[in-house]
């Protein structure tokens, strides 16, 4: 639910998707299960509003693998967290990433993609942000 629409029984957003959802000052959003192959898919992707958003940002899969994923994290097209999960079968592979800190501007465009970078097999990852808007 985009910045500035009222939280209400008719407009609750309760599900994943691409969106971050705002209550009040708080922000969330849920991409839930995205099937990830040799081609970068956005887990989230949406244009933050007036606020600054002080956030923390997970990446999981419910799955083991022996493929590797790339995450990156941009802001405005510019990366500003990247890095490359090697062979999910070895350890805690879905709690196993610390959430990742962020600070996110006013009027940004936030964009996490995941990308299978071993084969062209599926693969599932997910993200979640939930955090505060500043005004």
């Amino acid at each position: 639910m985009p910045e500035g629409i009222p939280y209400a029984s008719t407009n609750v957003v309760a599900g994943a998707g691409l969106d971050l959802n705002y209550v009040g000052n708080l922000v969330f959003g849920y991409s839930g299960i995205v099937v990830v192959q040799s081609s970068p898919v956005s887990l989230l992707e949406a244009q933050t509003g007036n606020g600054t958003i002080e956030c923390k940002v997970g990446i999981f899969t419910p799955l083991s693998s022996t493929n590797n994923a790339e995450i990156v994290v941009k802001l405005n097209d510019i990366s500003v967290v990247a890095f490359e999960v090697l062979n999910t079968t070895q350890g805690d592979y879905l709690t196993g990433f610390a959430p990742i800190d962020l600070i996110i501007p006013p009027y940004t465009q936030l964009k996490i993609t995941a990308v299978n970078t071993a084969s062209s097999s599926e693969m599932q990852w997910c993200a979640s942000l939930v955090g505060k808007v500043h005004k």
